[in-house]
């Protein structure tokens, strides 16, 4: 499959709502010309030599390979995100991540600058002893970084967010360490026991600083995309490829290619759209789909209309 040209992109633009709708059209410009590969690991059960009770089977790492010498945006070749699956001690169960800095060259930031704004701010909580079960709310919100993220997030203007702020996802709810999940998976255990054996089993306390946690999310939406793609896309990239008819998947790269590069007019690029309408409608019930969504995208990087 690495040896498809824009095998990956093409995946990712025929990705189901749950993904497409997060990817915008200055992500699929760079997707097009310089990502390589996506791989999916069960890395918890892999690092434990297959054992599943060495780990969870529902954590997971995304890895994203990138082309070097064509890549404008970022000096990073991988750029991996880690998923592990965790209980809280409430009894809330989910995915949490560490956020993953990207090293953007300047000017070339797609979250920008949120991103890196979440790298410092944990990398400042770590530093503070405030990734621990029971750390202080209070604490947290006086780091300096954490104002600054918030205040970020607040004067960000409304519209869709970048693909690429899914590797600054901490959590949905809260961040859950190890030992916390590892104590909270012991007590579950005990429960399940104690309703088997008919005995009273005492209620779990609330979810704690909930509030806190989510005001710092830059990517809510980060476990239901995440778990979509290493359920579905990865697994099933090669459906999703099939569904881009060949000539016009290259058309459409090589349109919004030339339009980001200004080497082409809006009429030049509308006559290769009707023309090669005309000549695949015959051939492909997708084409008319395919096309409508380059147009769609096209209209999107420019901020105008095609007539």
């Amino acid at each position: 499959m690495s040896k498809i040209p824009n095998f990956w992109a093409l995946v990712l633009e025929q990705s189901p709502p749950e993904v497409d709708q997060y990817i915008q059209p200055s992500d699929s410009k760079l997707f097009a010309e310089c990502l390589t590969s996506i791989s999916v690991s069960r890395f918890e059960i892999e690092e434990n030599g297959g054992d599943a009770e060495g780990g969870s089977p529902r954590s997971f790492s995304v890895r994203f390979e990138f082309a070097k010498d064509r890549n404008e945006w970022f000096e990073d070749e991988v750029l991996e995100k880690r998923f592990w699956y965790r209980r809280g001690r409430d009894g809330s169960v989910g995915l949490v991540s560490e956020p993953v800095r990207i090293r953007w060259r300047k000017g070339r930031d797609l979250t920008d600058g949120l991103g890196e704004a979440v790298c410092r701010l944990w990398e400042a909580r770590r530093k503070a002893g405030l990734l621990v079960d029971g750390a202080s709310a209070a604490k947290l919100q006086g780091l300096q970084e954490y104002r600054a993220l918030v205040k970020k997030l607040e004067n960000e203007t409304e519209g869709s967010p970048s693909f690429f702020l899914l590797f600054g996802f901490v959590s949905s709810l809260r961040w859950v360490s190890e030992e916390e999940s590892r104590e909270a998976n012991a007590l579950e255990m005990k429960r399940r026991e104690q309703r088997k054996n008919g005995e009273k089993v005492e209620p779990l306390p609330e979810e704690i600083e909930v509030e806190d946690e989510t005001e710092i999310e830059v990517c809510p939406h980060g476990e239901d995309l995440a778990n979509v793609i290493a359920e579905d896309v990865w697994p099933g990239a090669i459906k999703y490829f099939s569904m881009w008819p060949t000539i016009t998947s290259l058309v459409v790269l090589l349109i919004v290619s030339q339009l980001q590069r200004r080497r082409w007019t809006m009429m030049r690029c509308q006559r290769l759209i009707s023309k090669t309408t005309t000549r695949m409608r015959r051939t492909s019930r997708l084409t008319s789909e395919v096309l409508c969504k380059a147009n769609a995208r096209i209209r999107l990087q420019l901020g105008v209309r095609l007539r």
